[in-house]
């Protein structure tokens, strides 16, 4: 029986895929690294999504979805405070989750100027308070790791980052 590459893929890409990350993220914390964070790189959010819907139903445990945790957060609070906050909110977010991983996704919110914030650095930083695998939709080329696109509005590329090897993961 011939099967379709779509049919191929649906039964078997993601869940390849799923186990890899799984892999990857037992190397990164079998290293006992201080900052346990696997960055999971890809271009096109869909794909992002779908990884982070497999990886959900694999941790068992709701993504940390950072965008709508930090907007509800800053809500109310004066713009001048804003970029102050933003390590406090995630560290509080992250201590009521058990044990870890924590996905995290919807990081998007993290590049606005405004907040005045080094994503990757803060999100190592966090890292420490409990291992996190991010769903960074950007690329990864040549030591160079980007958000976005070149046409994104927040577009940042950060040469030579400063992860562990092996922790900043291009999904296919």
């Amino acid at each position: 029986m011939l099967r379709t590459l779509s049919a191929l893929v649906a039964e078997g890409f993601y869940f390849y895929t799923i186990m890899e990350i799984s892999h990857l993220l037992s190397r990164c914390l079998d290293r006992q690294l201080r900052s346990p964070c696997l960055l999971l790189v890809h271009e096109e959010i869909r794909q992002l999504y779908r990884v982070g819907q497999q990886l959900t139903a694999e941790l068992a445990q709701a993504p940390l979805e950072i965008g709508l945790l930090l907007s509800e957060a800053l809500l109310h609070v004066p713009e001048k405070r804003r970029a102050g906050r933003v390590q406090s909110i995630l560290l509080t977010a992250l201590g009521q989750r058990q044990g870890g991983p924590v996905l995290c996704t919807e990081i998007d919110l993290l590049f606005e100027p405004k907040l005045a914030q080094d994503p990757l650095l803060l999100l190592r930083s966090c890292s420490r308070q409990v291992p996190l695998i991010i769903l960074w939709p950007g690329s990864f080329r040549d030591n160079v790791l980007a958000y976005g696109t070149q046409t994104h509005r927040h577009y940042r590329t950060w040469f030579r980052p400063e992860v562990q090897d092996g922790c900043i993961q291009v999904i296919s």
